[in-house]
C-alpha cells in the first residue's frame, strides 16, 4: 500500500514538473501561413487582435491580420498583409523604408521612432512586421 502511495505521489511530481517545463517554453502561432515564435512569460492581448482588416490606398488593396503579445512590461505586435496581385519581395520591403538589417537570420528593414521598433521582411509573398519598444526582443519572435 504504501508503495502504491509512493508511486502515485512520484507520477503526481513528475506531472507538475512535466507541465511546468511546458508552460515555460515558448510556442508558437501562425498568423495568415507565417510563423512566429511567443517567448515565454507572453500572452496574447486578445483587445488588439486584427482580423480580415481590408485597406486600399490608391491602386494597391491587401488584407491585415494581427496579434499582440504582452508581459506586462511591453508589448509586441504581430502583423501580416497579404496584397492582392502583389507578391511581397525585398524590393517592396526595401520601398517602404528602414535600414536593412539581419536579425535572426531573417533579412528586412528596420525603422526607429522615438523609441519604437519596426522590423518587416517578406515571408512567403507576404509582409510580416515585427514591433516593439525593444529590439533586442525582435528575434525572439522569428521562427
Amino acid at each position: 500500500m504504501n508503495q502504491k502511495i509512493l508511486f502515485s505521489l512520484l507520477l503526481f511530481v513528475l506531472a507538475i514538473f512535466a507541465v511546468g517545463c511546458v508552460a515555460a517554453s515558448e510556442s508558437q502561432i501562425t498568423i495568415s501561413g507565417v510563423d512566429f515564435n511567443i517567448p515565454s512569460g507572453f500572452v496574447e492581448n486578445t483587445s488588439q487582435e486584427l482580423i480580415n482588416h481590408h485597406v486600399s490606398k490608391g491602386s494597391v488593396s491587401y488584407v491585415e491580420n494581427g496579434k499582440a503579445f504582452t508581459n506586462n512590461k511591453t508589448e509586441v505586435g504581430l502583423l501580416v498583409s497579404e496584397y492582392d496581385g502583389y507578391e511581397v519581395t525585398d524590393d517592396v520591403v526595401k520601398a517602404i523604408g528602414g535600414k536593412a538589417k539581419t536579425i535572426s537570420g531573417v533579412d528586412g528593414y528596420i525603422m526607429e521612432d522615438d523609441g519604437y521598433y519596426v522590423f518587416s521582411y517578406p515571408k512567403d509573398g507576404k509582409l510580416a512586421v515585427i514591433s516593439c519598444e525593444n529590439e533586442d526582443l525582435i528575434g525572439q519572435f522569428i521562427a
